[in-house]
């Protein structure tokens, strides 16, 4: 076992020889005819973004023997906030670089992800309306990512966390007490439409409509029954199962693997790839400003009440 960027400093000092190679890459290409590059999220040319997700990336990447193992560590709940996304973005952007190899996400904290961070999403308009499109942007190269991804759920996976958990290719759990479910219904927040359109190709269709409708959080043995989940296993056997569950898929069968994945998703992609830049439609921006100001009624509500502001955060009063 060893690890290929295990920490900031690592991606650091990784980062020398990635600029250093991309570089003559593009005096070679100069040279010769234009070629299409792929723009980043944020339109950066793709050395530039890559020299900003290798700069920026905490997470964990281990490199086992025939697996990637990602250690999902933003936050001690891996709330989904501007550094999750940075992580993720700067997680993904490596995937897609180095050689091709199956996946294992999972929390190194007593979550897998609790969701997202209300109280920063939900701060302003503006932070609402910019927040939501880069969010899609990031499940969509999740769900579109051409290798074999299992999310190795070892804890909560709320909201944020369980679609990214749904949009992996398998799912194990560990047993325990924690939670598993796509609650934003409880939170006043309807799914963008490009999300659900995805998690389509992950959840049978009555599943889908009583879990997002009703926003039912179920318990791992739960979540496997109602197919959010593939297994659920001993918490120490949880590292075990998802690398013998990729075990039948060595590097060289991963572009087989992966023509196979684009072509099962290629429907879904049909659908949605052009509408991720307008991902939040104005309805939702609607309710997500109506949600802003119940908060914030409820907050000078409670203040009143006590006397005192402890205890206003969103997560605190939505689960009341």
């Amino acid at each position: 076992m060893n690890s290929w960027i295990s920490s900031p400093q690592d991606s650091r000092i990784s980062l020398r020889f990635v600029l250093l190679c991309g570089t003559l890459w593009q005096r070679h290409d100069n040279k010769g005819k234009t070629r299409k590059t792929r723009k980043s999220p944020r339109g950066d040319s793709p050395l530039v973004y890559l020299f900003l997700c290798l700069l920026s990336m905490p997470w964990r990447v281990e490199e086992r023997e025939s697996v990637v193992v990602v250690g999902i560590n933003t936050n001690e709940t891996n709330s989904v906030n501007d550094s999750f996304l940075n992580d993720a973005e700067a997680t993904l952007t490596l995937l897609e670089t180095r050689e091709p190899t199956p996946v294992i996400f999972t929390g190194t904290g007593r979550s897998f992800s609790a969701g997202l961070d209300m109280p920063h999403v939900f701060q302003s308009e503006l932070k609402f309306r910019e927040f939501f499109p880069r969010l899609t942007m990031m499940f969509y190269r999740l769900f579109k990512l051409p290798l074999p991804t299992v999310a190795a759920i070892n804890g909560s996976a709320v909201g944020a966390g369980c679609v990214f958990s749904l949009l992996c290719d398998f799912r194990v759990a560990a047993e325990g007490d924690h939670l598993i479910g796509l609650n934003q219904i409880r939170l006043g927040q309807p799914m963008p439409s490009v999300v659900l359109e995805m998690l389509r190709n992950a959840l049978p269709n009555t599943i889908e409509w009583t879990s997002i409708l009703l926003g039912v959080l179920y318990s791992p043995i739960e979540a496997l029954e109602n197919k959010f989940v593939h297994q659920v296993v001993p918490a120490d056997r949880l590292m075990a199962t998802c690398e013998a569950l990729l075990a039948p898929l060595p590097r060289p069968l991963i572009p087989a693997y992966a023509r196979m994945k684009r072509i099962l998703q290629s429907p879904v992609v049909e659908r949605v790839g052009r509408r991720i830049p307008e991902s939040v439609d104005e309805e939702q921006v609607r309710l997500g400003v109506l949600f802003v100001q119940q908060i914030k009624k409820m907050a000078g509500n409670r203040k009143k009440l006590s006397g005192s502001s402890s205890g206003n955060s969103v997560a605190t009063m939505m689960t009341e």
